[in-house]
């Protein structure tokens, strides 16, 4: 969900040089050399009014080790990025037949978040930059749009300590150490969010910290006797890797008691999801969409709503409105205190799981991609199977 393309666009209505501005804090990004830049993520759901208090999310976090220009490891979840100039190969934990590589017509920045499809990371744009041309701000973060303004503050020294673009319905600061140079912190808030209730904003909230890290220390792809496949979902940890699952039980939004130890025998889709998660919004229709394929089925499908804000009835209240506007019919279990989220290690959302009918985890998603319905109508296929 986030981009920057360049360093060399002019932003129309600017009062500063956005190539100079952002030049610079690459530039003090790599000066020491290799360097670790760890990212924590905080989603923040703003209902409107000034009484209301925000929604938070569970932090997101992600490493980027910077080795030398146009090098480095993206790492996120168990996922591993490998940069390497204009080439792009992903790999997963546990996975070590397999490997994504990336098309080269994209560029690094583009090709990470067309894989992950929700990756909103925006230092990857500041330690990876580019100088295609394009507009600055889409690798920063898709929520920039349109015209922006660009200002970039300086102290009395003349040191860079402030960035800050501001559009009709988004504006995105970034503060800067002015010893370092570097970023330290970072913020965005977007107005009139497709999938959001109306008056309420989407504030992302970014903190950064870096370690010097020896050249020795830089790790390259090795292939191996990996094989190549053409999409994410398919790095999937092999048959005799299955997990066993948390316990779940919990309340459903009509309120009986669901037990997922009672469905042994049938395939179950558990699908982590919230009210102000604008991604998991867009993969609710697909999920309704394969409960009505597979009503025939001996298919369940649960959506277990967590990290929300609020009393108990204030939640249910909220999901009550969710599943009303996106047409929901398959059963909305409430984690009210998100422990249940917890238990099962979700930290990014939506996160979904195919349980087959052993009661084992035959795979598992984060986010939810171009290719998202169709893996997962593959998997339960598979999981069917005698």
């Amino acid at each position: 969900m986030f981009a920057w393309l360049v360093l060399a666009a002019v932003l129309g209505g600017a009062n500063a040089d956005p190539s100079s501005a952002l030049e610079e804090i690459s530039r003090a990004i790599h000066r020491q050399g290799p360097v670790r830049i760890t990212s924590e993520l905080f989603l923040e759901l703003l209902p409107a009014g000034e009484d209301a208090s925000p929604e938070v999310s569970e932090p997101v976090k992600a490493t980027i080790d910077w080795t030398s220009p146009g090098h480095g490891v993206f790492r996120v979840g168990d996922y591993d990025a490998y940069i390497q100039g204009t080439e792009v190969i992903i790999t997963r934990d546990g996975v070590d037949d397999a490997y994504v590589r990336c098309s080269p017509a994209m560029l690094p920045v583009e090709a990470i978040r067309a894989s992950f499809e929700s990756c909103p990371f925006p230092m990857l744009a500041l330690a990876f930059p580019t100088s295609s041309g394009q507009q600055i701000e889409h690798f920063l973060h898709a929520g920039l749009q349109g015209k922006l303004s660009m200002q970039a503050m300086r102290d009395d020294q003349g040191n860079l300590n402030e960035v800050k673009w501001t559009g009709r319905n988004s504006e995105f600061v970034l503060k800067i150490d002015p010893v370092s140079g570097r970023p330290v912190t970072g913020m965005l808030v977007e107005e009139d969010v497709a999938g959001l209730p109306t008056g309420s904003r989407l504030r992302s909230r970014w903190s950064w910290a870096y370690e010097e890290i020896p050249q020795e220390d830089a790790v390259a792809f090795q292939r191996g006797n990996r094989f190549r496949v053409d999409r994410l979902t398919a790095l999937t940890v092999s048959g005799d890797e299955v997990v066993r699952i948390p316990t779940l039980r919990l309340a459903s939004l009509d309120g009986k008691m669901i037990d997922l130890e009672s469905l042994r025998g049938r395939v179950v889709v558990v699908d982590f999801w919230a009210t102000w998660c604008n991604p998991c919004i867009k993969a609710l229709p697909k999920l309704q969409q394969l409960s009505e394929e597979m009503a025939h089925l001996p298919v369940t499908i649960l959506g277990v709503d967590c990290y929300e804000k609020g009393s108990a009835g204030e939640i249910r209240k909220k999901v009550e409105a969710r599943v009303k506007s996106l047409s929901l019919t398959f059963t909305i279990l409430l984690d009210e205190t998100g422990e249940t989220a917890r238990n099962w290690g979700v930290q990014g959302i939506p996160a979904t799981f195919v349980i087959g009918p052993d009661g084992q985890i035959v795979a598992s998603h984060t986010g939810a991609g171009a290719d998202y319905l169709d893996k997962l109508r593959e998997e339960i296929e598979a999981a069917l199977q005698p």
